[in-house]
């Protein structure tokens, strides 16, 4: 079965790109979309391969940790800027958090 690709927050596909994609829906809380709608175009395409990505859970490539919190939550990090936090509920990745990794970094626990 194929599916269309989850492009998000603007991001166009190409005319021809239908891909094959594992059942893994992905969820953007507004928060991270509020986020993410802030940034250069740059930074908003790299965030959204990143995110893409996530449809191939768990076997999504990249730099992917689960962390030892009171919920299972994962992170990823994109480049050496920016951190995505997110859950895995039922086939969908429900992203919640996107911030800087500085700001990640003190927020690890907390989240």
């Amino acid at each position: 079965m194929t599916k269309t690709p989850i492009i998000p927050l603007g991001i166009k596909p190409e005319k021809s790109s239908a891909c094959e994609l594992s059942n893994v829906k992905i969820k953007i809380e507004d928060k991270a979309k509020t986020f993410i709608r802030m940034l250069h175009e740059k930074d908003r395409r790299v965030i959204g391969e990143h995110i893409n990505r996530l449809t191939e859970h768990p076997n999504a490539q990249g730099d992917i940790k689960k962390l030892k919190t009171r919920k299972p939550r994962w992170r990823m990090h994109i480049g050496s800027k920016y951190t995505v936090f997110f859950l895995v509920v039922d086939g969908t990745v429900y992203i919640d958090h996107i911030m800087s990794q500085e700001l990640a970094h003190k927020k690890y626990g907390k989240i």
